[in-house]
């Protein structure tokens, strides 16, 4: 019988206060994805990801304000990926009003 391979998923969401470090293991084999999602740290931004693709210790240490940060990790499923894209149901979807910022929101949109 074969077995599934699992992705070993890994999710932390995170609230670091101002200048506070932390220091965080992972299998070095498995890529790691970091989101800020508000205030920033020593080398990621408000609103940025990044990903690091090897290594066992992440270390994030918060700017002066603190940083609330998602931290997602797993193993690669080494699937290929999809090339077909249904371009009629993208437009339809990103285009219907309630997904469209407001101009105060998204200055830049039609201007």
């Amino acid at each position: 019988m074969n077995s599934t391979p699992t992705t070993l998923p890994l999710f932390v969401d995170t609230q670091l206060a101002g200048n506070e470090t932390v220091e965080l293991s992972f299998n070095a084999d498995n890529p790691v994805l970091v989101y800020v999602y508000n205030g920033a740290t020593d080398l990621i931004e408000s609103r940025q990801l990044d990903v690091y693709a090897k290594g066992n210790i992440l270390k994030l240490q918060a700017c002066s304000l603190g940083a609330d940060v998602l931290v997602l990790s797993g193993r690669p499923i080494e699937e290929p990926m999809v090339k077909y894209r249904n371009n009629k149901f993208s437009v339809r979807l990103f285009q219907h009003p309630s997904w469209l910022p407001s101009r105060d929101q998204a200055p830049h949109i039609g201007r």
